[in-house]
């Protein structure tokens, strides 16, 4: 009988384990953070500034689909060294964020959508290949595994502060990466 109730209990704990396992595998959960890049080097200036990214992860049940992280560089920033090149196209917007895309590859999903919805009235995309540089030798790139991500540039010159930018992924709700 003791035999008969210690193989039921255990029965019932690996179908309750395998059940919870068998749900959480189909579902696709956001998840938001922050990201903060401390200090920088850039040829013979260094600088203790912080460049803070917010992070807006897409997952389906345990893997990583889609990661988005948006930093405003606020006029003034020594980050705007790291532009190389593009600092007076950079300089000249209202407001300019980096924004850093991550898709996996094993998914149906480009960057071109997402790129996409990041412009629009008085937004646009800018190409900044000296940041990317730059940012994927931080320490903080390699820490947290970065160096695979797309590197864009993203000038709003709306005259105001730009509040509110919504992104959609197919399968996952629309989400503010602001």
């Amino acid at each position: 009988m003791k035999y008969l109730m210690g193989s039921a209990f255990i029965t019932l704990c690996i179908m309750f384990v395998t059940s919870c396992a068998g749900t959480y595998r189909g579902q696709n959960r956001v998840q938001t953070n922050e990201v903060i890049v401390p200090g920088g080097v850039y040829k013979d200036k260094t600088w203790d500034d912080r460049l803070n990214f917010k992070k807006v992860s897409f997952f389906q049940g345990a893997n990583i689909y889609y990661e988005i992280l948006i930093g405003e560089v606020e006029k003034g920033s020594p980050f705007y060294s790291w532009m190389g090149n593009n600092e007076n196209q950079a300089l000249a917007c209202d407001e300019f964020y980096v924004v850093m895309l991550y898709r996996n590859p094993t998914k149906d999903i480009n960057h071109a959508s997402v790129v996409e919805q990041l412009r629009g009235p008085n937004r646009e995309i800018i190409e900044i290949p000296s940041f990317k540089r730059n940012f994927q030798e931080h320490f903080i790139a390699s820490e947290m595994n970065f160096k695979g991500h797309v590197v864009k540039g993203l000038c709003d010159r709306s005259m105001g502060k730009l509040d509110e930018l919504s992104i959609f992924i197919p399968g996952f709700e629309q989400r503010d990466i602001l």
